[in-house]
Order: C-alpha cells, then structure tokens, then sequence
C-alpha cells in the first residue's frame, strides 16, 4: 500500500504491528492535525515494537500539532519534523526522544503492505 495521507498511514497499522526497529520503546505519541474543518487526532501507542493507532485525543508523552499537509508530509518522508519545528511549522510538546524514534516507523515498508483497515470512528 502507498499511504498518500496521514490517516491511510495511521489506519494501515489499525488495531497493531510489530515495528522491530522500535523494540526498546515505549510510549504514545499524537498527532494532532489541523485542518478547516477542525482538528483531527491519533495516537500512536508504542510497546516494546508493538504498535497501534487509534483515533483519539487522549494524552501522550509527545504532542506533534501541524496542519494535516505538514504531517502528510512527515508520514511519507518529505518534511523532517525537527527541521519543521524549527521553522515553526511544527509544535511539539513533551518527550522528544519519542518524536525521534517514531521516525524510524515513517521508513519501515512493511507498514506500507497488507494494509489493516479500521473503523475510522475507533477509539
């Protein structure tokens, strides 16, 4: 699957996945996207590798606020989150080191295949 978008990405992981490149952290970490209708929300839940994506506003160790082009655009590897937070087209709050190692996630293939889809109104 090639995820244009942000949410193709997030709902592609759905309910989990094992992402090895993450085996030693733990954490969450939501995106929060703007866009004109509101903002849209999804957290990242991390487990030793293990990774799910939900829908949902709720606190996370990092917040990534962007409007939903800028975070496209991170998901596919086209904006560098720490580049674009220095510009300030990027907000973060929270643990950095997770911003740093979710990256790595954005660049493994075997999240771009065999989508799992999901309900997008999953909590």
């Amino acid at each position: 699957m090639s995820s244009d978008s942000a949410v193709d990405f997030f709902a592609s992981i759905g309910a989990g996945r094992h992402v090895p490149r993450l085996s030693r952290c733990r954490g969450a970490v939501r995106f929060d996207m703007t866009t004109p209708g509101g903002v849209e929300s999804w957290r990242i839940d991390i487990d030793k590798g293990d990774v799910t994506a939900t829908r949902d506003g709720a606190p996370a160790e990092a917040v990534v606020r962007a409007d939903k082009t800028t975070i496209d655009g991170i998901v596919r590897g086209e904006v560098n989150p720490v580049a674009a937070t220095l510009r300030g087209i990027v907000f973060v709050e929270g643990n950095w080191d997770l911003l740093l190692l979710i990256q790595r996630m954005f660049n493994d293939p075997s999240l771009r295949d065999a989508p799992v889809p999901i309900d997008a109104e999953t909590k």
